[in-house]
């Protein structure tokens, strides 16, 4: 069954691409990314005989695409932000360092393998070999002093007392 790929970035003058040519060839590619990137990408099995590749100017009807296995490997990346009360920062840093590296991080690794899962098997009609989780790291920043909180309850009473004593 043949693919089209196909850059709708400028709406007037979608570009079309097969497989081959958008695996291999730098110009499609790069249009790809840029149509990816602007939320311009369509991906169809839907091919009308008439279209061409802008590359390779074959009709895309006629190139095969084949199904094969693609291994990719990606790195996600939380930043939370934790206040904690302490009395001093570094024994927050350390104290928070600690924490983490008694966490078994086990149960969220399944949970996003579980979740890719099913989100491309919804996304796409895509066979799914395998997925796994690996390595889940932390580095603890640097603490830094927040000023205390002061609610505006607080904040009017203290103007009320600057204003009755005059200050």
């Amino acid at each position: 069954m043949p693919q089209r790929l196909t850059s709708l970035r400028n709406p007037n003058y979608p570009r079309h691409f097969c497989p081959e040519c958008a695996d291999g060839r730098t110009e499609a590619t790069a249009e790809l990314a840029l149509a990816y990137e602007a939320g311009s990408l369509e991906i169809t099995n839907e091919v009308e005989e008439e279209e061409q590749c802008s590359v390779c100017l074959r009709p895309i009807a006629d190139v095969p695409a084949d199904e094969r296995s693609y291994q990719i490997e990606l790195q996600l990346t939380f930043s939370c932000t934790v206040e904690l009360n302490a009395k001093s920062a570094t024994s927050a840093e350390y104290t928070l360092a600690s924490a983490l590296d008694a966490i078994s991080f086990d149960k969220a690794q399944d949970g996003l393998e579980r979740t890719l899962s099913e989100q491309l098997h919804e996304t796409e009609q895509i066979e799914i070999e395998s997925i796994s989780v690996d390595d889940c790291e932390h580095e603890v920043g640097e603490a830094r002093s927040i000023p205390p909180f002061v609610s505006p309850t607080q904040e009017r009473f203290v103007e009320h007392l600057r204003n009755f004593w005059g200050k």
